[in-house]
């Protein structure tokens, strides 16, 4: 079977099984300007807790020329984690 304009015809593909994606959301980053409000209120509101291990952790926090150095809380209900990180406007220009 064609489609399109007799000068311009394409054949139609028929749809290929294909194995089911097995979608797992894993984490979401959020940027604030009251970066201990924010937790706060999470922690609160969803019984979060806080990550504290060496996949979490900062590589250059004190840099101040290159990429991210705001604080960063990571936060995790079991299954998904949070990522709250203090605003900076300029990251984009560093890295």
């Amino acid at each position: 079977m064609l489609y399109g304009s007799p000068t311009t015809r394409h054949p139609i593909r028929q749809p290929t099984k294909k194995a089911a994606v097995n979608f797992k959301f894993h984490h979401m980053n959020l940027c604030t300007d009251s970066l201990p409000r924010l937790t706060k209120f999470y922690q609160t509101l969803f019984d979060l807790g806080t990550i504290r291990d060496e996949e979490h952790t900062r590589i250059d926090a004190s840099s101040t020329r290159t990429g991210y150095n705001g604080k960063v809380d990571f936060l995790s209900d079991g299954a998904i984690e949070f990522h709250w990180a203090e605003r900076d406007i300029h990251t984009g220009f560093k890295m």
